[in-house]
């Protein structure tokens, strides 16, 4: 096997695990206390992850996760202000439904992107326009939080 065979091969893996993941935790009833513990280890330890990864800008979280994970490729548009990154694929979210699981958006996606995005110098704020699960593709928007 090729190296960039063995790389779609472990996206494959990994995402599927992500996905099975969410079945299992759902099947327990624990999927919404797992994503709420996830999403608080995810703030804590984003500063950590973005200067381990080597990201400095809002676009890098998205470039870095479809590097290393392969799930979503993301088109952008940025404006000086605001970051627009949209996608009409994602591997997680394909699986999932293919699997009749639970969405998996919010534990693997969403809100890991969005803890990057607050621990970022200056903080950036994620809103969610859709997501592929409801929809035809995500649309993230990133703008910078005003100082109080």
């Amino acid at each position: 096997m090729d190296e960039a065979t063995t790389l779609k091969t472990l996206h494959l893996f990994y995402a599927a695990s992500l996905v099975d993941a969410v079945r299992q935790d759902d099947r327990h009833g624990i999927l919404d206390a797992v994503i709420e513990g996830k999403r608080r280890e995810q703030e804590l330890s984003a500063p950590e992850q973005l200067k381990r990864l080597g990201i400095t800008k809002a676009r890098d979280i998205f470039e870095t996760y479809n590097k290393l994970f392969g799930c979503a490729a993301w088109t952008f548009r940025e404006n000086g202000v605001e970051l627009r990154a949209e996608t009409t694929s994602c591997l997680a979210c394909a699986l999932a439904k293919k699997m009749v699981v639970k969405a998996p958006c919010s534990i693997s996606c969403i809100n890991p992107v969005r803890a990057q995005a607050a621990a970022l110098q200056p903080a950036q704020r994620l809103t969610v326009e859709k997501t592929l699960w409801e929809s035809d593709s995500c649309v993230f928007v990133m703008n910078p939080i005003k100082a109080p």
